[in-house]
Formats: C-alpha cells, structure tokens, sequence
C-alpha cells in the first residue's frame, strides 16, 4: 500500500510521509480473493489518495488466490480527519486488466462502472470486509461472491452475493469484521 508520495521542492524530491522510511509498505495480511470461477476477474484498486483512478489492478486466474490490499486505518491517509480504506472495482469475469482498470463509461460495465466493489480496512485489532454494489451499475455480475473465513480464523457476520442478491446486512451490500486470522472475498 502507498504511505506517502513524493514533492519537488527547490530541485530536491522529498517525502510526502516523513514518519515512513519507504512509499510503499505491506497493508494487513488478513484477505485474498480467491478464483473459483472459469475466467480471470480483474480487480481494480482505486489510486487514492491520489488520482483515484482505478489502476492498480489485480488479475486473479482460475484456481488462484492473491492478496487484498487491507490498509492499516489507523496510520493509512486521513481525509479531513476521517479513516479511509480500500476500495476495489471488480468487473465481471473474462474482463481483463487492460480493458476493466480504467475509467469506464456509462453502461461500459467495466472500471468505475463494474458491478461491484470491494472494501477493505483494519482499525483497533480488527478488519472490515465488505461488498458492495456499484451505485453507478445495477447489474448483477457473472459470479457469485461469498466473504469467507479461512480456516481457524473468527469472523463476525455474513457476506454474500449471489444471484444478483445480497445476504448478511441489506440489500445496499454487507459488511463482515474479522476479529482473528484472515477471510477471503471468493468468486464462484
């Protein structure tokens, strides 16, 4: 995750972050999204603080799993005081990186106009995961997804999308916390 940027300043380049040695460090290993589908799913993390363009993608293939970006809330960018935390664009399955990880357009179905997205965060010993659906796309995606608890790991709450429907929470999407070991966001 990035915890700074850099500035010119009188022809030098200097930290955005001076409290971090680096600009990018590891978040919270406590999430994958895991691939149970027959095509490749393109998520999009959204550049922020930043541009806030949806390129730093991940392509998660058949049978795989990679890691989620889940950002320490507590020392992660501030926005006017506020935690932030992850946000990821997910379009449906068979779209690929080059053609989902930007600015969608109306009715594109792809980037900021995917049909779900994902969020991520860790405050106080605990993360927050969750699904929600994309205000600017209605459709269903061509999965289902489930938040699910790895294996001897406590999760509070049910997460889940399926069939154009959600479960858990309402039907505005679902938000599960993750009190010990890690879950995973699964498309199946």
């Amino acid at each position: 995750m990035s915890v700074g940027g850099l500035y010119c300043k009188n022809g030098y380049l200097y930290r955005s972050n001076s409290a971090k040695s680096k600009l990018c460090e590891w978040g919270v290993d406590s999430s994958y999204a895991v691939n149970n589908v027959e095509k490749e799913v393109a998520l999009c993390r959204t550049d922020y603080p930043g541009s806030e363009n949806m390129n730093v993608p991940t392509l998660v293939s058949p049978g795989s799993k990679k890691p989620i970006s889940v950002v320490d809330s507590d020392t992660y960018f501030q926005w006017n005081g506020a935690k932030t935390s992850t946000q990821y664009y997910v379009n449906d399955q068979g779209v690929s990186v080059e053609d989902g990880c930007i600015w969608g357009t109306d009715g594109s179905g792809v980037g900021n106009w995917a049909p779900v997205v994902l969020g991520a965060g860790y405050t106080g010993g605990i993360t927050y995961l969750s699904i929600i659906p994309n205000p600017n796309n209605k459709n269903a995606p061509n999965y289902n997804l489930k938040i699910e608890a790895t294996s001897g790991s406590s999760v509070n709450g049910a997460c889940a999308y399926i069939d154009g429907s959600y479960s858990g929470s309402n039907s505005d999407g679902c938000t599960v916390s993750v009190t010990s070991g890690s879950a995973n966001f699964v498309f199946y």
